[in-house]
């Protein structure tokens, strides 16, 4: 009888001692990266800030926006989409009232998965990256890529030239 006291009281309380000594799942290596994107003067080639500046991206027939009318932005994080379509849609513009200078900018890519952590899950990776040609030449006259893959948010991937 003795014995049962002590496996029912002893063994259990060492399981929670054991089970509670574990690291907490809060994440703290981040998900998914975005895309950085900066921006030049088409005629020189500098790197310059917008006035102003809106972009969405079209997710499905919906539009999710990234930057609404921002003032004086040298960058902007671009989300990318994470469905497994292989391509997102972006749709940038400087003058928020106009209906008609909007660029189109397709950007391709690969999709991989990494598994970070119990507490992060896995996030995704973009390798292989291409721009498709800029539609409505207005108001970004061309896309430069800097690097393609994304990994982290750290790199500048596009520069959009105004």
């Amino acid at each position: 009888m003795k014995y049962i006291k002590f496996i029912f009281c002893f063994v259990p309380l060492l399981l929670a001692i054991v089970a509670c000594n574990q690291e907490d799942d809060i994440c703290t290596e981040g998900g998914s990266p975005k895309m950085k994107v900066k921006f030049k003067r088409a005629a020189d080639g500098k790197l310059t800030r917008m006035d102003s500046l809106t972009v969405r991206i079209l997710w499905g027939t919906d539009t999710l926006m990234v930057a609404n009318n921002s003032k004086a932005v040298d960058s902007v994080m671009i989300p990318l989409k994470v469905t497994g379509d292989g391509f997102t849609d972006i749709l940038v513009q400087t003058n928020p009232k106009s209906k008609t200078d909007i660029s189109k900018i397709k950007v391709k890519y690969t999709e991989s998965s990494e598994y970070v952590s119990p507490g992060c899950g896995i996030r995704k990776l973009y390798d292989n990256l291409t721009v498709s040609p800029v539609e409505g030449l207005n108001p970004v006259k061309s896309v430069d890529i800097n690097s393609n893959q994304i990994h982290n948010e750290v790199k500048t991937v596009l520069y959009f030239n105004f």
